[in-house]
């Protein structure tokens, strides 16, 4: 990860492709180290590796993302640089806790709880019935003779 958050040291915005295309050359990639994939075979090893590796400096607060799929270093990042010197991975990754927290859950309007759903004793829309709820349903539905 360490690499990709050094490519974005100088500030300025950047997305996955242009990540993507300066880890080719100044790695000297070959075309069968980029063109290599996944063992699913769904995908490239390069395009995963760097997805990942923005997501989660994304979700530690490393990275802001100015519109979707932009990413830009913050201070931060830039700290980190200075502290970890040799290797940001994932163990690095979990001292900050932002990172323990899904950025989906936080930043995503969808995934926001209801108000009802904060009440105590409310049930949620997908909760199952009570039974005795189940009960007098079917017994005030059925035919009377």
């Amino acid at each position: 990860m360490r690499p990709v958050l050094e490519l974005t040291e100088d500030g300025s915005d950047w997305t996955a492709a242009s990540i993507r295309q300066s880890m080719i050359s100044e790695y000297q990639l070959s075309d069968e180290d980029v063109e290599e994939r996944l063992p699913s075979g769904r995908d490239t090893t390069l395009r995963n590796r760097v997805g990942w590796a923005l997501t989660y400096l994304y979700r530690a607060g490393l990275l802001d993302r100015p519109r979707r799929s932009v990413y830009r270093i913050n201070d931060r990042g830039r700290q980190v640089l200075r502290d970890y010197p040799d290797r940001v991975d994932k163990s690095t990754l979990t001292r900050f806790r932002s990172f323990g927290i899904s950025s989906r859950a936080t930043h995503h309007p969808a995934a926001r709880v209801s108000r009802r759903a904060c009440r105590p004793n409310s049930r949620s829309p997908t909760s199952p019935r009570p039974r005795s709820a189940l009960r007098r349903r079917t017994a005030s539905s059925a035919p009377r003779s």
